[in-house]
């Protein structure tokens, strides 16, 4: 089980790559950690901001019982690439 109790993330590389590798996560509720709960339908475990400690141990310990996520469909890097472009293409106007 990956814990990540971050107060700010800008990207959830990190528990993509271990998602991929079939680790069990539990992260706060972030946008980033969010989009990618969102993106690995529903993977992830999310707690609470300021959530107590024993949510957290809770929360861990479900993890730790749960079996990992199979057959995750993380996105490749191709598709971040494009996805990304796609919203620069967006915002600045160009085709």
């Amino acid at each position: 089980v990956y814990v990540s109790m971050s107060s700010n993330e800008a990207m959830g590389i990190t528990i993509l790559e271990l998602l991929a590798c079939g680790a069990r996560v539990v992260a706060s509720d972030l946008p980033a950690h969010r989009e990618v709960n969102e993106r690995v339908d529903g993977a992830l475990m999310i707690v609470p901001q300021g959530a107590r400690p024993e949510k957290l141990a809770t929360v861990i310990e479900a993890a730790a019982e749960a079996s990992p996520a199979q057959d995750l469909r993380i996105p490749t890097w191709d598709e971040v690439t494009d996805a990304t472009r796609t919203v620069y293409d967006e915002v600045t106007g160009s085709a």
